[in-house]
């Protein structure tokens, strides 16, 4: 008897049914097949003609149907109905085996050793996620895998058996309330309880046959290859493909829950995959895909997010000790209540909704710790400005908050304070979690003329790659008279302190980043030193305050490298294997855009965690590793000199002068002086005399084309001025306390130094809403500017493929420019704010508390016995159903 198959898709999947179904179909014409529809519409005209019956949500004798739908998102409701999918089947064809296969599944073979298990008696039959360790530091990794379910529920095969309805009976009561994607409660969706399956129940067969379920999490293991008109995994046929986690949108990423591979690495499948993807196409996908949701909104149209969801679990669900309330009733006020789980307290309101929220992004745990004054305030501007376009929160659930903790705070909920919670105008990065693009961008210290970056260009992607790596070894291996003179490094250092290797003399961010995590150290009486590393700097390097602290050995058990993740393969060469060795490593890393280069994957090799300085790069840097990646905040201490004036910079007394300043080695189109000279000129329009704007860089002598397209910009207003040159530390602090307010309307930004210093000095700054400058700007201390996510154009960023960033909305900006210069006392009122706030923030003591905690950390785990395995990483990105 042929066995039953069935997938389970909502609408917005019908595409991938239907393709799923045409490959069944053609290996098995007679079989029956069935599409469980997990939503509604089952009239839709798509389901006309398919390649499979329908079998209506409402058929799945669903318990408490409208609970059911309501307490799980799309992925964990089309998970959960799996078993009560099994069992309605099992109803119709109780004496033939039932095949389920997730939807994005080709089959290519009839299922010979699925046939012949149930022809044998078996119960069930599961697939492995995988049948040969994992060798490499990619993800997924073994331990993704323990997090997620040994067994892959893209497939689940069960028997006509005497057991059978004894095990969907099972799993369906285990599914009703526990299909929630929960790694830290051990959990994710139907997959986890899985693993439970062979154990307690007889005749289950583990099927490791390379041929079956081929998907990113096993591919490296077992390499696909095509003999004629036969697909092979490894020295099996190939049965079936898993084409988990694709992006239609992106198909060269192969698929957004890795970093293993690319469509550029997965060899023969390739063919495979890209007439996978032809068939979607051909099915309708691009207007399938557009379709709603039944149980994503209530009737009024609010988005039923996950973080209502929860609270509705938690309160209201069959089995909590309050009263039911009806899941998609439209009284919604029972969510904003206060949470049960922390102390009320009307100055800084934490609700049902939000401690839910809170609760789910492990993020928010590290950020904001609800226990401190500090970390309920934080929280709540965060919930305030970004929960609605981060986890789908309603203005109705975010307004009352932002009234009350306003009033409680002695605002009147607008001025410096105001958010607008309307969709889509929270400015906030995305969280984003995906792999850098593959191809290698210009090299920066080789091709700075137009002619040799053309030619550079002719070159091959690969071959580029390779030259690049030859260059950096060639242009940055010491002379040979100097090999001699290198440092000896003790292979195990055993004194507790920090060596900190960055660039002691530079005269740019990074380089100040250090000098602050040294002077934080100094105050905080921990040992350290300061090993000058100037290799590949194309840069001025005249700062001597780091003197005292230098050493040509790293004498302590702790490096902190204040160098980029691009550079860290120069370092271990440079320095030596003994640098490394015996030591806890450090990156401490800056990058500007949403993904992280594949290209520098090799750095997370050298080092043993990252630390970051804003939550945005930590997003881009976790993703690509499941090493400890840190936000450990350097202090900002201002540096003024003894006397300084307006007339030491030829600055009017009577004008209200803006500053915006930039690093033309930091890629000017990312800095995007364009945006603040278009915004000052729209703000004053009217060619008012009383205010100017002051351009101040560095490095434009080494660009001398972008220099002069910059002067020539501006030379029609004498308003702006285009200062190029350097000035030291002190000089630099004392133009800033010169000016009046700041502007930054950049792209993208790591963490925004200028912007920091101005605020400290309490000037207001106008800069855009997004990337790392959040970390210490809100709504209350900065005037945010409002943009639309761009694609970055190729040559205006390193790994600018399939890249994004802000365009920042110029009219807004010039808005505040105006109101900045026009109303002194909101001026006035966001500087004072902004130098309270940083300060706080971005404090000796901040940094000190930060780093103390990591060294304590760290020096308990190095001093504790080794495990057998860590715990699973709950910040670890959550995936679609039957997926590791």
């Amino acid at each position: 008897m042929s066995p039953v198959f069935f997938t389970i898709a909502s609408r917005n999947y019908l595409a991938y049914a239907r393709t799923l179904m045409q490959s069944v179909a053609a290996r098995y014409p007679d079989a029956p097949r069935y599409l469980a529809l997990a939503d509604r519409g089952e009239d839709d005209p798509a389901l006309a003609d398919a390649p499979f019956d329908l079998v209506p949500v409402e058929a799945l004798a669903l318990p408490d149907f409208d609970a059911f739908a309501f307490r799980y998102d799309i992925v964990e409701f089309n998970t959960a109905i799996k078993p009560y999918a099994f069992a309605h089947l099992r109803r119709l064809h109780p004496d033939a085996g039932i095949v389920y296969l997730d939807p994005d599944v080709l089959v290519l073979e009839p299922l010979a050793a699925v046939e012949a298990a149930f022809a044998d008696g078996a119960l069930a039959v599961l697939t492995p996620h995988l049948v040969a360790p994992v060798d490499d530091d990619r993800h997924p990794g073994e331990r993704a895998i323990l997090a997620s379910g040994t067994y892959n529920c893209g497939f689940v095969a069960i028997g006509a058996h005497a057991d059978a309805d004894r095990l969907i009976a099972w799993w369906a009561d285990r599914l009703e309330f526990g299909c929630v994607n929960d790694p830290a409660a051990g959990l994710f969706t139907d997959q986890k309880w899985i693993d439970l399956v062979p154990g307690l129940f007889p005749d289950v067969r583990i099927l490791r046959d390379e041929g079956y379920n081929v998907a990113y999490w096993n591919l490296s293991q077992r390499p696909v290859s095509q003999h004629g008109e036969r697909w092979y995994a490894g020295e099996r046929p190939l049965v079936f493909a898993h084409f988990s986690g694709v992006d239609v949108d992106r198909p060269a990423v192969f698929s957004r829950h890795q970093n293993r591979h690319t469509i550029a690495t997965i060899g023969a499948l390739r063919p495979l995959y890209e007439d996978w993807l032809a068939r979607l196409a051909a099915n309708g996908h691009a207007e399938q895909r557009r379709k709603p949701y039944a149980f994503a909104t209530f009737a009024d149209g609010e988005t039923i997010g996950a973080p209502l969801r929860a609270v509705y679990r938690r309160y209201f669900d069959k089995g909590t000790a309050q009263p039911q309330l009806h899941p998609f009733a439209m009284d919604r006020t029972p969510y904003d209540l206060p949470c049960d789980e922390l102390p009320a307290r009307a100055d800084a309101p934490v609700t049902r909704l939000m401690y839910a929220a809170w609760r789910q992004r492990a993020d928010l745990h590290s950020a904001f710790d609800l226990g401190e004054r500090e970390g309920r305030e934080g929280f709540i501007r965060w919930f305030v400005r970004a929960a609605g376009r981060e986890m789908g929160v309603a203005a109705r659930h975010i307004d009352p908050v932002h009234r009350a903790f306003a009033a409680a705070n002695g605002r009147d909920g607008g001025g410096a304070f105001a958010f607008d919670t309307r969709a889509g105008r929270h400015p906030a990065p995305g969280l984003v979690r995906r792999v850098g693009a593959t191809c290698l961008s210009a090299i920066d210290w080789t091709c700075r003329h137009r002619v040799a970056l053309a030619l550079y260009r002719l070159i091959p992607a690969a071959l580029r790659h390779r030259i690049r790596r030859t260059l950096e070894r060639l242009a940055f291996a010491p002379p040979p008279e100097a090999a001699a003179s290198q440092p000896v490094f003790a292979p195990q250092p055993d004194r507790p302190g920090i060596n900190l290797v960055g660039y002691a003399h530079g005269e740019f961010g990074v380089a100040e980043i250090l000098r602050s995590y040294a002077h934080t150290l100094e105050r905080g009486g921990v040992p350290f030193v300061v090993r000058n590393y100037d290799i590949g700097v194309a840069s001025r390097q005249h700062d001597r305050r780091m003197q005292r602290f230098l050493s040509d050995t790293l004498i302590h058990d702790i490096n902190l490298f204040c160098i980029n993740a691009d550079q860290m393969p120069v370092a271990r060469e440079h320095l030596g294997a003994g640098a490394f060795a015996g030591r806890y490593n450090i990156g401490c890393w800056f990058w500007e855009l949403e993904r992280f280069p594949q290209r520098w994957q090799g750095a997370f090799d050298l080092v043993d965690e990252v630390w970051v300085m804003s939550p945005f790069v930590r997003d881009a840097v976790a993703a690509c590793t499941r090493k400890p990646v840190h936000i450990v905040p350097a202090a900002l201490d201002v540096e003024l000199p003894a006397r300084y004036s307006r007339g030491d910079f030829g600055l009017d007394e009577n004008n209200f002068v803006y500053l915006f300043s930039f690093d033309f080695n930091s890629y000017a189109t990312r800095k995007n002086a364009d945006g603040a000279i278009a915004a000052f000129r729209r703000a004053f329009a009217d060619g008012r005399r009383d205010v100017r704007l002051v351009i101040k860089t560095i490095n434009g002598q080494r660009m001398p084309r972008e220099l002069r397209a910059l002067v020539d910009a501006v030379a029609d207003d004498d308003r702006i001025e285009v200062r190029d040159g350097f000035l030291d530390r002190a000089g630099m602090w004392a133009l800033q306390a010169c000016c009046d307010g700041y502007v930054s309307l950049h792209r993208s930004e790591g963490f925004g130094l200028g912007l920091a210093e101005c605020m400290l000095l309490g000037k207001p700054v106008v800069a855009t809403a997004y990337s790392g400058n959040l970390a210490f700007m809100d709504a209350d201390n900065s005037c945010l500017v409002d943009y639309a996510l761009v694609p970055v154009r190729e040559g205006q960023y390193p790994a600018w493929q399939g890249q994004r960033w802000a365009e920042p909305d110029v009219d807004q900006a010039a808005t505040y420019l105006r109101r900045l210069v026009d109303d002194p006392a909101y001026a006035r009122r966001i500087g004072d704010n902004a130098r309270r706030s940083v300060r706080q923030r971005l404090s000796v003591e901040a940094s000190l508390a930060a780093i103390s905690a990591r060294l304590a950390s760290i020096r308990e785990r190095r001093e504790r016995p080794a495990v057998v395995a860590d715990a699973p990483d709950p910040g670890q990105p959550s995936v679609p159903p039957g997926l590791p």
